[in-house]
């Protein structure tokens, strides 16, 4: 399936034709339109085969841009991994100026990885948080994590007992 016959934004097939992809993979033919039509999925895919998009696309095209609230939190289990999630779901947002994307890992001081906002304190650090419409984070990063008000999406890039287990430890750890 071509990106072009993806039933989506503008601003995604811009973003994806920028990056200079035009053919989905397989696992984002058979992901993509089943979460645009807001149904959950559970797949597994070797690395390099697009999952990233395969998962973001749809997020992506569910988040309302501007909105102050966080809609989104993608785990993964390291910090590259986060990081490079990170850097993709930007590429896609490119057009989206109103989509706010943080990674949030241990080792780093937190004020550089909210978009290197100096932080003061831990209300200043929820609040610049919960402004981002999508945050991918490693758990255990040791960082006081805020309580969302409104999540729509929780995905976790590990296999699925792994990925499900510190999943739910860290949404348990929100509320």
């Amino acid at each position: 399936m071509q990106y072009s016959e993806l039933q989506c934004s503008e601003a995604i097939h811009k973003a994806v034709e920028r990056m200079g992809f035009a053919e989905m993979t397989e696992i984002q033919e058979k992901t993509i339109p089943v979460m645009l039509a807001g149904r959950d999925v559970i797949a597994k895919a070797p690395t390099g085969t697009g999952k990233t998009f395969a998962f973001g696309i749809p997020i992506i095209e569910h988040i309302e841009p501007g909105s102050e609230e966080t809609e989104a939190v993608i785990l993964a289990p390291t910090r590259e991994l986060a990081m490079q999630i990170t850097a993709e779901l930007r590429d896609l947002c490119v057009y989206l100026p109103g989509v706010r994307i943080v990674c949030l890992y241990g080792g780093a001081p937190i004020g550089k990885q909210i978009d290197g906002q100096v932080i003061g304190s831990g209300d200043d650090f929820a609040k610049l948080l919960l402004e981002k419409s999508l945050v991918a984070v490693v758990p255990g990063s040791g960082f006081g994590a805020p309580n969302f008000v409104r999540l729509s999406y929780a995905i976790s890039t590990e296999n699925i007992e792994t990925g499900m287990d510190r999943l739910e430890a860290f949404l348990n750890r929100l509320q």
